[in-house]
């Protein structure tokens, strides 16, 4: 797993609320009952045999967010979310991207969407990508290009497990990466499939067993994301931490 320096200008960039020292790295999970399925595994593998079967580099990859509390509340995850470092098929993406917003008209431009997304959605027969939730390529300092999009993964069973994936196109390490979109400690919470390793904020495991909200900037948190932990019975402490 790639580790980053405290000083990093990555960190600086992503540690505002959150400071890099703050977060755990272990192969044990930091509470019982949070280990994630042979599901969520094989959906994660999926994705990686997918662009290896494309001939496209992936790196490590990390899933993260809400499965984790879901697992350890007795309940399945609505979904996935995974952070896979594929530069790849973000160059991809930011082709299909110039030739569908930016390109000028021309004869050879649908011909060459056409190819982008043929290259870009390969046939899996367990994985299945919805093009239509597919965002516009952005730019971050620490993730390099990146894009989202949502996909499903199918079993022997039928039973399908939605991914909200995000294709990044630098390699960084989980403490940076779950600074970026978790906005409290009980949220923040990462694994990484192919080391077997869990990041996450030193607050966690108490914040996860007393279902507290705590965020670590108050002032920035939106109401609607109060409304939504509310809804799902947390506990609201807004003194920051």
């Amino acid at each position: 797993m790639k580790q980053e320096p405290a000083n990093h200008p990555h960190v600086e960039q992503l540690s505002a609320a959150a400071h890099f020292n703050d977060f755990i790295v272990s192969k044990v999970a930091p509470l019982p009952g949070m280990e994630l399925g042979e599901g969520i595994m094989a959906a994660y593998a999926a994705i990686d045999n997918f662009e290896q079967k494309a001939g496209r580099q992936c790196g490590d990859g990390f899933i993260f967010g809400g499965a984790f509390t879901s697992l350890l509340r007795g309940e399945t995850p609505k979904d996935v979310d995974a952070m896979i470092h594929a530069p790849d098929i973000v160059k991809l993406a930011k082709q299909l991207a110039y030739h569908r917003y930016e390109a000028p008209f021309s004869r050879d431009r649908d011909e060459e969407i056409e190819y982008l997304q043929s290259q870009l959605f390969q046939y899996n027969p367990n994985l299945s990508y919805n093009e239509e939730t597919m965002t516009r390529p952005k730019h971050h300092p620490a993730t390099g290009d990146h894009f989202q999009i949502r996909a499903f993964y199918s079993d022997h069973n039928g039973i399908a497990i939605p991914l909200d994936i995000t294709f990044i196109e630098n390699e960084i390490s989980a403490q940076t990466m779950i600074t970026r979109p978790c906005d409290a400690p009980v949220r923040a919470i990462a694994f990484n499939p192919d080391s077997g390793e869990y990041a996450y904020h030193k607050n966690f495991p108490e914040h996860a067993k007393e279902w507290l909200y705590a965020p670590f900037d108050p002032q920035s948190v939106r109401h609607d994301t109060i409304s939504r932990m509310r809804e799902k019975g947390m506990q609201i402490e807004m003194d920051g931490q």
